[in-house]
């Protein structure tokens, strides 16, 4: 209430575009160094900016609305809310959908988006429905990968990597270990080029692959 108060005194929206994104930032930071109830409260703050600035221009807010509720969708996943978590998650993704209608810069966003949820699901024990997001974020990574594989490829490794840990709780072992085993190969590159970067996560996919067998 109090941001919607000030926010009343002043009638720039540079300035509530400014303030929501300092908001989000915070939240970003907060969660990273794990004061999740600070991250939470700050991506609040934002969210309620910029639904507020949805009223004024939808088709460049709302991807900003989806994109903090990405973020709190994350947050209750940390905090063990997932019912929470799954209900902004489904908010974003029907934003994104329409997003990116309009404009395919939104595709990374709704893969990513995708992913989580297949997390998400997985986390709940409902592995039909993780598999369908993980199968669909895997099919939009590796159709944006084909113009900048640099950027993509690696997403389409852990997408592999999260698919094939569905595989295997359903007892599809062979596919399990094959869809690994593209994560791995996509990953060595990466992981000799920039090991500060990808070798943590190649080795959890090779750790994951000798698991299998």
């Amino acid at each position: 209430m109090k941001i919607r108060q000030q926010l009343a005194k002043d009638g720039s929206d540079k300035y509530l575009s400014d303030l929501a994104e300092t908001f989000y930032n915070l939240g970003i930071n907060y969660k990273a160094i794990d004061r999740i109830d600070e991250a939470k409260m700050s991506c609040e703050n934002s969210l309620q900016i910029r639904r507020l600035l949805v009223e004024k221009d939808s088709q460049f807010h709302l991807p900003q609305v989806a994109q903090t509720l990405n973020v709190l969708a994350g947050i209750h996943v940390m905090l063990l809310e997932h019912v929470q978590a799954l209900y902004y998650s489904k908010e974003a993704l029907e934003i994104y959908k329409e997003s990116v209608k309009k404009d395919q810069r939104y595709l990374p966003d709704l893969g990513d988006l995708l992913n989580n949820l297949g997390i998400l699901y997985s986390k709940n024990g409902d592995l039909i429905s993780s598999q369908t997001f993980y199968e669909e974020s895997l099919r939009i990574h590796r159709q944006i990968a084909l113009a900048n594989p640099y950027a993509h490829l690696p997403q389409v490794a852990y997408t592999l990597r999260n698919l094939s840990s569905v595989y295997h709780k359903k007892g599809d072992y062979p596919n399990a270990k094959l869809l690994l085993k593209e994560a791995i190969e996509i990953l060595i590159p990466f992981a000799k080029k920039e090991p500060e970067i990808f070798q943590q996560k190649f080795d959890v996919c090779v750790r994951m692959f000798h698991s299998y067998n």
